[in-house]
């Protein structure tokens, strides 16, 4: 009976290995709850790596940005100097084109002289002369002052003036319309982005053709008022050689 009990004792003591493997062994379903632990631990991880990587680039980028595509410092610099130019000129430029020119002393002088000059302060005055013209001038002669050739050429010489006198007042204002976006885009220069730059060019480019739309106009002005001039000079020589026909015509008709 003891021989029994010994035996069952050391048997006993045999398997007590075989049941710890067993209870330490994870049944199926505990495996696969490790598993899905595992995976998310793992994506987990795999996003901090990614978020990381993420913000590394975004740095990257940023720097580039600061560095090469917009240095903010020497944008910062540029800006600053540029402002300290256009307030050391811009004031100086307007009191130049603001000058007063007015020279005029009669009453009728004055009157067309105002006229003229009103393109310097009105970006659409009147350009028209009318009477005022007529008043510092004088009227057309009748035909009984003047021979009709001379009352022609008058009339083209005067119609010229005019013609010109309107024309630099439209050009006046014109003129004082664009240092307006001039003085516009410049401000919006110095405190633009980069980015904004082709825009703004685009408008100073389109505001440059129209000055020089107008500077054409005006060589055509002065054109038509040379060939003018130049006419009226002959019509003068044309009088006088009808005048020295008539004369000799009249001294040697009389001696026959």
């Amino acid at each position: 009976m003891a021989r029994i009990s010994e035996i069952t004792k050391r048997i006993a003591l045999g398997c007590l290995p075989l049941a710890a493997l067993l209870m330490l062994t994870p049944k199926p379903q505990a495996s696969g709850q490790f598993d899905i632990f595992t995976a998310v631990i793992g994506t987990v991880n795999g996003m901090g790596g990614s978020i990381t990587q993420f913000n590394q680039d975004t740095a990257e980028i940023q720097t580039l940005q600061k560095e090469v595509l917009f240095p903010v410092q020497d944008f910062n610099n540029i800006q600053s100097n540029a402002t300290s130019v256009v307030n050391a000129y811009r004031g100086w430029m307007n009191s130049v084109f603001g000058l007063n020119l007015a020279s005029a002393q009669t009453t009728s002088g004055q009157a067309l002289e105002r006229q003229m000059l009103s393109g310097f302060t009105n970006t659409n005055p009147s350009a028209q002369m009318g009477s005022l013209f007529t008043n510092a001038y004088g009227p057309l002669p009748t035909p009984a002052q003047a021979t009709q050739i001379h009352v022609q050429a008058i009339d083209a010489g005067d119609a010229s003036a005019q013609a010109s006198m309107q024309m630099s007042v439209m050009a006046d204002a014109a003129a004082a319309s664009t240092v307006q976006v001039a003085n516009s885009i410049e401000s919006q220069a110095l405190t633009t982005s980069p980015g904004s730059a082709p825009q703004l060019e685009a408008q100073a480019l389109a505001s440059e053709i129209s000055s020089m739309a107008i500077e054409h106009k005006l060589l055509a002005v002065q054109l038509r008022s040379e060939a003018a001039r130049l006419a009226y000079n002959g019509a003068q020589f044309k009088q006088a050689a009808t005048n020295s026909g008539n004369a000799v015509q009249g001294v040697f008709g009389g001696a026959k």
